[in-house]
């Protein structure tokens, strides 16, 4: 999926990461390890937005549900009341679970969604599903791209997360 051994290349961090996830996506299944590395490696990236809380001696957790077009669709416009499908929603939480885990939050996943800008983008599917992850995950931390200078801090993060994992700007087609 990715080019070269993910695990060997993200960084060592000070706390566990657990990734939690479902899939309600028939005949389709991401590979939880390199989800992990993925989410791990912004994590690790980005500890510094972690600091201004303990972390408990548990870690932190991180919960990926990968659905279709109709429940992210009805997720996207419950919640951002925008009605219609969309590739990534993140839900921050910041909240302690069970067995002392701070609960970072929630990503929701369309793999059709993502499927199909890919194919307009002229991406590999596991090229833009990373970018979205990392995008999903740096949301959970507290970025967002509302404003300009908010957009250009996030995406020179994403940017280079993406680079660090042998891949391109995400934010010009590859073909």
């Amino acid at each position: 999926m990715l080019a070269g051994d993910v695990a060997s290349q993200v960084p060592a961090i000070a706390c566990e990461i657990d990734v939690s996830w479902e899939v309600d996506v028939p005949d389709w299944a991401p590979s939880v390890p390199v989800l992990r590395n993925w989410v791990s490696r912004v994590i690790a990236s980005q500890g510094e937005a972690l600091q201004d809380e303990t972390v408990p001696p548990g870690g932190v957790e991180i919960s990926l549900l990968f659905t279709d077009n109709l429940t992210i669709q009805q997720l996207n416009r419950d919640y951002r009341q925008q009605d219609k499908a969309t590739n990534v929603l993140s839900f921050p939480l910041r909240s302690q679970v069970e067995e002392q885990r701070l609960l970072l939050g929630d990503l929701v996943i369309c793999p059709a969604v993502v499927v199909a800008e890919a194919q307009i983008q002229g991406k590999p599917f596991a090229v833009h599903l990373t970018h979205l992850v990392i995008h999903g995950v740096l949301h959970l931390l507290g970025y967002d791209h509302v404003e300009d200078d908010q957009a250009v801090l996030m995406e020179s993060i994403e940017i280079n997360l993406m680079a660090s994992l042998g891949h391109q700007n995400p934010y010009v087609s590859e073909s």
